[in-house]
């Protein structure tokens, strides 16, 4: 069993109006081909990037570089 909530939120008291705000963190990822250059998925999703540089990496094998962070989006 993955400790780790699939969908992991951040539960903040707002100073403004005085209400729990619900934040969901999200995984950002960017992912280098050694050979070709940068690998890029539209949607953006840090876990599809991941999986696209595994099929990369299995297709091609090619080394694939993978750098990234989970923080909180901007609200605004």
């Amino acid at each position: 069993m993955n400790p780790i909530p699939s969908n992991p939120t951040v539960c903040k008291l707002s100073s403004a109006t005085g209400t729990m705000l619900h934040r969901l963190a999200r995984l950002v990822i960017e992912a280098e081909c050694t050979t070709c250059g940068r690998i890029c998925d539209e949607n953006g999703e840090g876990i599809s990037t991941v999986r696209l540089a595994l099929a990369h990496s299995g297709a091609t094998g090619h080394v694939v570089i993978l750098n990234g962070t989970t923080d909180l989006p901007c609200t605004e």
